[in-house]
């Protein structure tokens, strides 16, 4: 080991009293830049996630998703209610396709018969006072 670096500890130490003083007086105006640098980047963080500012505007209300089918781990076929009109609509990595425009639209209870108790009914009943299911 060599001498010169033996004593490099206690030379740091031997920092004059004035910039010992002038660390102080910068060390919490850094700290308050820094918080100042954090917050704005999570209030704009915030703000472009839509909670304060509401980017989507136009057809949001409008459009619903009706059915869904998974076909494989990410492909799946939705029917997607747009105003009045339904559309079949192929969704896959590559992107969405348009598959067939219904000229009908599906019954409110198409996905389940009739006298059939749904997720959502059984859900409810579980979760009134009593947990009774239909």
């Amino acid at each position: 080991m060599s001498r010169r670096y033996l004593f490099l500890p206690t030379a740091l130490w031997a920092v004059p009293a004035s910039a010992q003083a002038l660390d102080h007086a910068l060390v919490p105006r850094a700290l308050l830049s820094l918080l100042f640098v954090v917050g704005l980047i999570l209030l704009l963080g915030w703000l472009v996630r839509g909670r304060a500012l509401p980017l989507r505007v136009g057809l949001a209300g409008q459009l619903r998703v009706r059915a869904q089918l998974p076909l494989g781990p990410r492909d799946r076929l939705l029917v997607v209610r747009v105003g009045s009109e339904e559309v079949l609509v192929g969704v896959s990595p590559a992107g969405l396709r348009t598959l067939h425009v219904l000229a009908h639209p599906l019954p409110e209870d198409a996905d389940h018969e009739p006298g059939q108790v749904t997720f959502a009914q059984r859900l409810k009943a579980a979760l009134r006072p009593g947990g009774e299911t239909p």
